[in-house]
């Protein structure tokens, strides 16, 4: 199975996407930058992958609730399979989405290949290898050809470091 770690804020809604409503261009659905939609929707459909939320909106929002909230955004039928567990940092008592991604990881085997797309600083996704990354930002998100092609890479990619990621947790 290809997973894809998805946020959202930075990711699917951008700067971008507020400029267009606040100047009425109907490039947006909902909220949701209408490139990184397509990207997503593209990068789903050739790879076959299946969405794990690590956005924040996964601590007050089911699994279904969150599949509705990016299907009103333009997801095609959205595969949403899952979502992170809330890690705390110890020292700064936030979430910290590397361990959260590495615990997941660590739960399911099933796991061939992952890439995780968010606008987070890197220090956020610790432990995570920098080749798994592709890091965002909120002006653009996922709605530029480099991020695209960049996820699409990763996820088409054979991979030896889900089994080092895996070790890193156990």
């Amino acid at each position: 199975m290809k997973v894809i770690f998805l946020d959202i804020d930075g990711v699917l809604r951008t700067a971008n996407n507020v400029y267009n409503e606040l100047h009425d261009i109907s490039e947006s659905q909902n909220g949701f930058d209408h490139a990184a939609v397509r990207n997503l929707n593209r990068l789903l459909e050739e790879t076959n992958g299946r969405i794990v939320v690590i956005s924040s909106l996964r601590l007050n929002n089911s699994i279904r609730q969150l599949m509705t909230i990016l299907k009103c955004g333009g997801v095609n039928d959205p595969p949403v399979i899952d979502v992170t567990p809330f890690v705390t940092d110890n020292r700064t008592m936030r979430g910290h989405r590397g361990r959260e991604i590495l615990t997941w990881l660590s739960k399911n085997p099933s796991v061939e290949n992952y890439v995780v797309i968010d606008d987070c600083e890197y220090n956020l996704l610790a432990g995570i290898p920098h080749d798994r990354i592709v890091k965002t930002t909120y002006q653009y998100g996922f709605g530029t050809d480099d991020a695209y092609s960049r996820a699409l890479g990763i996820l088409q990619q054979n991979t030896q470091n889900i089994a080092v990621a895996r070790k890193k947790i156990s």
